[in-house]
């Protein structure tokens, strides 16, 4: 006998077409996101390491700040969108697709909120390289860039994920 926290799982049948689509689309479309997050993961590295040159003390908050951006991306592919959690056979669960079409939206949030944290310390970062008489380089803008794209593609996940997986009628 199973023992629920809350409401117990909804599954209901749904055509064997829309079920497989959500299989191939929707693991494709997950893994995509979240292989694409452990790729931008080792960008935000490699790419920082030339920011470590500079050996000032707000590098680690970049850092924490663009790597917990990859790793929201990454729940967001591998935990949120993977379709095999919401099938079984021919039949979906409604609530639990109705959770994940709330985290996709909580996950964007939480994403733009730790931008506005990497946007804090970078520009602390390029004021720094500046006043020592620094300039920024090719790379750094290279690095902005790698760190802030997690935010489109929270955005192609949001979109996409909601389109994927129709709101349930309860």
């Amino acid at each position: 006998m199973a023992i629920y926290l809350g409401q117990p799982p909804v599954w209901v049948p749904i055509p064997a077409e829309h079920a497989r689509r959500l299989r191939t689309l929707g693991g494709w479309f997950a893994m995509l996101i979240g292989s694409s997050a452990v790729v931008l993961a080792v960008l935000v590295v490699l790419l920082g390491a030339q920011l470590l040159s500079r050996a000032d003390v707000i590098i680690s908050f970049v850092y924490i700040f663009a790597l917990t951006m990859d790793v929201f991306l990454a729940m967001s592919g591998f935990l949120v969108l993977n379709p095999w959690r919401h099938l079984r056979g021919d039949q979906i669960e409604l609530l639990l697709v109705q959770r994940s079409r709330q985290m996709l939206g909580w996950i964007w949030g939480f994403l733009f909120f730790f931008a506005l944290g990497l946007t804090f310390f970078l520009l602390g970062v390029m004021r720094t390289e500046i006043r020592r008489g620094g300039h920024i380089d090719g790379w750094d803008w290279v690095f902005v860039v790698v760190a802030y794209l997690p935010i489109a593609l929270q955005g192609l996940a949001f979109f996409v994920g909601r389109r994927l997986y129709p709101r349930p009628n309860l």
